[in-house]
């Protein structure tokens, strides 16, 4: 009875290591595609509300002044030849809510799918 113990134990110690182990890995594969990539000048994109006295916050893109009716537009522009599409929403601290969401939307009807909130203990 023993001696089937231990042939039965080398069996499965034979057999155990040459299971695969660990997590499914997908391994990215080289691009076949020969057309050279844009070269994306500022990778960091920064939608800021700035708070106006006389109605809706004025937009800035990486510091350049954008109306609303133009922002979804260049957002369109900036994020069509990039891979990834990334977003830092800043805002001043007296803005409604409201207005930070709407341009939040604006932006994801512009093809941005990740949104970043910066608040002031980031700065």
């Amino acid at each position: 009875m023993i001696d089937v113990l231990l042939v039965l134990l080398i069996i499965f110690m034979l057999l155990i290591p040459t299971v695969p182990t660990g997590e499914k890995a997908l391994v990215p594969k080289p691009s076949t595609d020969n057309t050279p990539t844009p070269k994306i000048i500022d990778p960091t994109v920064v939608l800021q509300l700035v708070e106006s006295p006389d109605g809706p916050p004025s937009l800035k893109i990486n510091e350049d002044q954008v109306g609303w009716d133009d922002l979804k537009s260049r957002l369109e522009i900036i994020f069509t030849p990039r891979k990834e599409k990334v977003i830092f929403v800043k805002a001043d601290k007296k803005l409604n809510w409201e207005e930070v969401a709407r341009a939040i939307d604006v932006a994801h009807t512009a093809g941005v799918v990740n949104v970043g909130l910066i608040t002031d203990e980031m700065r």
